[in-house]
């Protein structure tokens, strides 16, 4: 049993969602890869401009947005706020529906 199927249990949302996408999806490549990215959106049915990204991890974020993506970095401790001003960031959840809405 997969590390994000158990972290969803824990949270008590598991069942929640309708795909998972975990690194064995991926054969072990998982995030930045360029191939990932673009099979996700293919079992989903999206387009990347469709699709809102948030991570904790600029690359990763990077890597999205330069095949169309829109991106958020989730930075609660401000750790990328002076090495990452470019990319869109919230420190919590709670600003979340700000950022979405300013988009």
């Amino acid at each position: 049993e997969g590390h994000a199927r158990r972290g969803l249990r824990h949270l008590g949302i598991e069942g929640k969602f309708e795909h998972l996408f975990d690194r064995t999806f991926s054969n072990f490549r998982g995030k930045p890869y360029r191939e990932t990215y673009e099979e996700v959106l293919r079992v989903i049915g999206r387009q990347a401009d469709e699709v809102l990204f948030i991570d904790d991890v600029p690359d990763y974020l990077r890597a999205f947005a330069e095949i169309g993506g829109k991106v958020i970095l989730a930075d609660e401790r401000e750790r990328h706020a002076s090495t990452q001003p470019d990319l869109p960031s919230i420190r919590s959840l709670a600003e979340l529906p700000h950022m979405i809405a300013s988009m």
